[in-house]
C-alpha cells in the first residue's frame, strides 16, 4: 500500500510548479484530478529546450509533471463548471492551486471560503512570492525567479547569457517539492491526521532551499 493511497487531490494548477507537486503526490499513491480550463493547460503543447517531440503531441515537460493524473475540463466562469468543481472538492482530501490569490478569491476558491464549506479540506497554495508582502499578488515565472534569486548569474557572463541556459541546472522540477512535502506532512503526520490546513509556498523560496 502506498503512503497516500485513498487520498484524493484536486489540482487547479498550470505550468510546472503546481503540477510538479501533484505528480509527487500521485507517485505516493494519491488520486490526483487535474482541473483544466477549456483551452487546456497552456504547457500541454509547449516546446522547451531540446524537446524534439513531434508538433501537435504533448510536450515532454507537460507529460513529466502530469503523468498518472486524471483530468477534467471545466469552465469555472459558468455555474455548471463551478458546480462540478465543488462536487469534486466535496469528496476530496486536498485542494491546491497556483493561480494568483485575487483570481481564486474572485472564483470563491480562496482558503476562507472553501474552509467554511469543507472544514476538513487541506488547502495548498503555491505562488511566486508567498502569501504576504508587497509582491504577494504578483505573477511569477521560472526565469524571473532564477534571475531575482541570483542563480542566473552562475550560468555565464551577463553579456553572453542566454535566458534558457538556467534550465540546464535542473531547478524547475524542485519547485513542486516544497508544497508536496507540506501537503504530505499534513496528511500523514501525525499518523491518521487529515486537515484542516492552509499551506502556502512561494516559487521564489526554491532558490534558497
Amino acid at each position: 500500500m502506498e503512503p497516500l493511497e485513498g487520498i484524493t487531490v484536486i489540482e487547479l494548477a498550470l505550468a510546472v510548479q503546481g503540477p510538479a507537486a501533484g505528480v509527487y503526490l500521485r507517485d505516493m499513491g494519491a488520486e490526483v484530478i487535474k482541473v483544466e480550463p477549456p483551452i487546456g493547460d497552456p504547457s500541454r503543447y509547449g516546446r522547451n529546450r531540446n524537446n524534439d517531440t513531434p508538433p501537435g503531441t504533448l510536450g515532454a515537460q507537460f507529460v513529466a509533471v502530469n503523468r498518472g493524473k486524471r483530468s477534467v475540463c471545466l469552465d469555472l466562469t459558468t455555474k455548471e463548471g463551478m458546480s462540478a468543481l465543488h462536487k469534486l472538492i466535496a469528496k476530496a482530501d486536498v485542494f491546491y492551486s497556483n493561480y494568483r490569490m485575487p483570481a481564486l478569491k474572485a472564483l470563491g476558491l480562496d482558503y476562507e471560503t472553501l474552509h467554511a464549506a469543507y472544514p476538513q479540506l487541506v488547502y495548498g497554495h503555491v505562488n511566486g512570492f508567498g502569501p504576504q508582502g508587497q509582491d504577494a499578488e504578483k505573477a511569477m515565472l521560472d526565469g524571473a525567479a532564477v534571475a531575482r534569486g541570483g542563480l542566473l548569474s552562475l550560468t555565464g557572463p551577463a553579456q553572453k547569457l542566454k535566458v534558457a541556459d538556467w534550465q540546464r541546472m535542473g531547478v524547475a522540477p524542485r519547485e513542486g517539492r516544497l508544497p508536496d512535502r507540506a501537503m504530505r506532512a499534513s496528511l500523514i503526520v501525525p499518523q491518521g491526521h487529515k486537515g484542516p490546513a492552509f499551506l502556502a509556498y512561494p516559487n521564489f523560496d526554491v532558490y534558497f532551499e
